[in-house]
């Protein structure tokens, strides 16, 4: 995996932060260093297995609880991408950050991007 991780980082354009995970079906997992959260339908929506859960996934997930906004732990996938409101990341080191931009590759090679 430090193989692969360190190939995808070193493939990262200079303007970019986060590789984010996905699957063949186009679900999103998590970053190499972050987990990601997607918020849609005023729900937060973020992988709940097949990651690493993180000290600020924990403690964000309390205070949704505490606030009665509803998480739904499926893996945001990117054909619902535009329905979601914004998107997050967090990790320890970067706290919590405001994603403003997605670029991506579609299935058929078509380079795309969607802004928050």
């Amino acid at each position: 995996w430090a193989r692969q991780r360190r190939a995808l980082e070193l493939a990262m354009p200079e303007d970019c932060n986060e590789v984010i995970l996905k699957d063949d079906e186009g679900r999103l997992f998590e970053g190499l260093q972050t987990n990601f959260y997607v918020v849609k339908d005023n729900k937060v929506q973020t992988a709940g297995e097949g990651i690493l859960e993180g000290t600020v996934r924990k403690l964000l997930l309390e205070e949704c609880e505490k606030e009665s906004i509803d998480v739904d732990a499926r893996p945001p996938s990117v054909q619902e991408m535009e329905s979601w409101q914004g998107c997050f990341i967090s990790s320890t080191s970067r706290l919590l950050l405001p994603v403003s931009e997605i670029v991506y590759t579609t299935e058929d090679g078509v380079a795309k991007s969607k802004s928050f």
